[in-house]
């Protein structure tokens, strides 16, 4: 994959550049990329490992693939992968994880703590809507429920002055089921006190706090929270992700959304930075592949089993992006201007409310079809099923059942007088009786896909 790539060749720039000692140079460097579908490594030599990623624990694929590359490596007489004497490991890691949270909307539930009033602010956000044109286009959900915006009685001025200092005694209790906390006060880019204060009091009784100076210390309230709040809501899934690697390797590095890497630390205190580890691995690849080939100005386009990424690279270098959104939601974080859309190879069709048939946002993982499972996007290949297809594999609403219900072949439509007589594209009466209880009839709004009817199965 062009991640891995992208990820073990900015491995090698920033790791040689800092490891000066004998020790370090011999020590074995390893490039990681883990996306939904796969896990991907790259060896010092350039051997490959692609393993099936393991999404209930992602590591799980690495210390695997790791293994699998020692082994390999010792077997062609590689004396540093020796099983009894193994050099120091050095991995640089671009993942998905916490791109694939976002986009499969499995994040930690956060509450956040405002000032008294404005804690509503996360879902308030700016005037700006999807769409202007479209007055029944939706806005993603807020990522805080209502339930779990608490009021802090604090205030600061414009200026940075105090107004209202908070005491801790009146700050509010945690509602049961929380996992992290975000701390968001309004001016506090100016002067954080009060957010280092509420910060510091939650902590002393263990709980994980993001507090927004530290994390994106700039004015604009709502992209401020906003980037702190997924922030918090990414920390605990990616720390433990991020800690179980630990002890994989002597030194652990970190893709970061802006092509860099971080030490472990940084990157598990600071997971927002994150949310495009993996696409960066690719577009940094990408680009020097580009240039390589004489096309210094490209457009990168890496398809995954989740997600497809897309980014402009001028003068062989990626675009540059600070406020960005990550599906629909502001991060405030140094990054690559990537644009990520939740449909990739695998990711599952299924049909809204209104009949048509999105692709995403989860992904049916690695494999191919069998009985099931969902209908994924990448099986369109596959006999039988669709990219779009309108009903499932043995969806008795599919064109192939609604014709075989006729005595006809698929492909070939009666002109008059099918069985219950009538309706030559669904059958009649008769057809509609065998489709069965869950399946009904739809029709496609103004703008949508001009078929004359699908049959939606719910």
């Amino acid at each position: 994959m062009v991640g891995s790539g992208g990820s073990l060749g900015t491995g090698r720039r920033v790791l040689g550049s800092s490891f000066g000692g004998v020790a370090e140079r011999s020590a074995w460097h390893i490039g990681v990329d883990t996306g939904g579908t796969f896990t991907d490594l790259v060896g010092p030599d350039g051997s490959i490992v692609k393993l099936p990623s393991t999404p209930a624990d992602p590591g799980a694929a690495i210390r695997e693939g790791v293994e699998r590359l020692r082994t390999e490596a010792f077997a062609r007489g590689d004396l540093r992968a020796d099983p009894g004497n193994p050099a120091p490991l050095h991995l640089a890691h671009g993942t998905t994880v916490a791109t694939n949270a976002v986009l499969e909307g499995t994040l930690a539930r956060v509450s956040l703590l405002g000032t008294a009033g404005f804690a509503d602010l996360i879902e308030i956000g700016r005037q700006n809507r999807p769409s202007l044109a479209d007055h029944f286009a939706d806005r993603p959900p807020p990522l805080v429920a209502r339930r779990d915006r608490l009021d802090v009685a604090e205030r600061m001025s414009p200026t940075g002055e105090v107004k209202i200092a908070p005491e801790a005694a009146t700050l509010p209790d945690i509602p049961g089921g929380v996992e992290a906390l975000a701390v968001c006060f309004l001016h506090s880019d100016l002067n954080p006190k009060h957010e280092e204060l509420v910060a510091q009091a939650y902590r002393e009784v263990g709980w994980d706090v993001t507090a927004s100076h530290e994390l994106s210390p700039l004015f604009r309230e709502y992209e401020r929270a906003s980037t702190t709040v997924m922030n918090a809501a990414l920390r605990p899934r990616v720390r433990r992700y991020l800690e179980g690697l630990a002890p994989l390797a002597e030194r652990l590095w970190v893709m970061t959304s802006a092509g860099g890497l971080w030490p472990l630390g940084d990157a598990a205190a600071a997971p927002a930075g994150l949310a495009l580890s993996g696409p960066a691995g690719g577009v940094r690849a990408a680009a020097v592949v580009a240039s390589a080939c004489g096309f210094p100005d490209a457009i990168s386009f890496d398809m995954g089993g989740t997600s497809t990424d897309v980014c402009l690279i001028l003068d062989g270098d990626p675009a540059p992006a600070v406020d960005r959104d990550l599906v629909g939601y502001p991060v405030r974080m140094p990054s690559l201007d990537v644009v990520t859309v939740g449909a990739g190879g695998g990711s599952i069709v299924s049909t809204d409310g209104h009949g048509r048939p999105p692709v995403g946002r989860r992904t049916a993982g690695p494999g191919r079809l069998r009985p099931g499972r969902h209908p994924a996007h990448g099986d369109r290949r596959q006999r039988g099923v669709g990219s779009h297809s309108r009903g499932g594999p043995r969806c008795a609403g599919s064109p192939r059942r609604r014709r075989r219900s006729r005595g006809l072949r698929p492909g070939r439509h009666r002109r008059r007088g099918g069985v219950g007589g009538g309706d030559r594209q669904h059958g009649g009466r008769a057809a509609q009786r065998q489709r069965g209880p869950r399946c009904r009839p739809v029709r496609f709004g103004p703008g949508r896909l001009r078929w004359r009817r699908a049959v939606a199965c719910l």
